[in-house]
């Protein structure tokens, strides 16, 4: 298999998704973008997709691989099939100045392919509208990239944006590891 991307172009692809669902045109001082990403070697990139998805739908057990972002993470109704329209809330341990925070999310994009799982959610809630991707594609038969990044846009945004933003980066890839190695576990 040729590469099929390289690793700027598929976080830039991301980015501009995530910007396109809230519908922001201009990045600037009520911005917040933050994520990390990874790109691992693997004997087969088509099973390692497959894994990190199977990993990821269980919703449920993100507080096992997520941690400390994630301190518990439930489906919100009886419905645990994994699809656009899944409605789940996170406890997240957000830090200072936020602290722990329940978030309400439903899966607003799930698209499957040969190559590529991208999940997101979004929504618009207390004059900050942001929108979280995870992305895992093949860049080859030996590599897999592993995307998670989410934008915040909002005047409350100007004002935690000094003391969150090292901090979130660092939480996200933590998850991005966490994830990792948690698909890399014996089944």
């Amino acid at each position: 298999m040729s590469k099929l991307n390289t690793t700027s172009n598929t976080r830039e692809r991301v980015l501009k998704f995530a910007l396109n669902k809230i519908k922001l045109e201009t990045i600037g001082k009520t911005t917040l973008i933050v994520g990390s990403s990874k790109i691992i070697k693997v004997e087969n990139s088509r099973e390692t997709l497959n894994k990190l998805f199977k990993t990821f739908q269980r919703v449920n057990k993100w507080s096992s691989w997520s941690q400390p972002l994630h301190l518990n993470t439930t489906y919100s109704t009886n419905d645990t099939e994994f699809k656009v329209g899944l409605e789940f809330e996170q406890e997240l341990n957000l830090g200072f100045p936020l602290g722990k925070n329940i978030s309400k999310e439903k899966i607003s994009e799930l698209e499957i392919n040969d190559n590529r799982v991208l999940i997101a959610w979004h929504k618009d809630e207390s004059g900050v509208k942001s929108c979280h991707v995870w992305q895992y594609e093949i860049l080859n038969d030996t590599e897999v990239e592993i995307i998670n990044t989410e934008v915040f846009h909002g005047i409350p945004i100007l004002f935690i944006k000094p003391f969150v933003s090292k901090r979130w980066n660092t939480l996200f890839e933590q998850s991005v590891n966490g994830l990792i190695e948690e698909t890399e576990k014996k089944e």
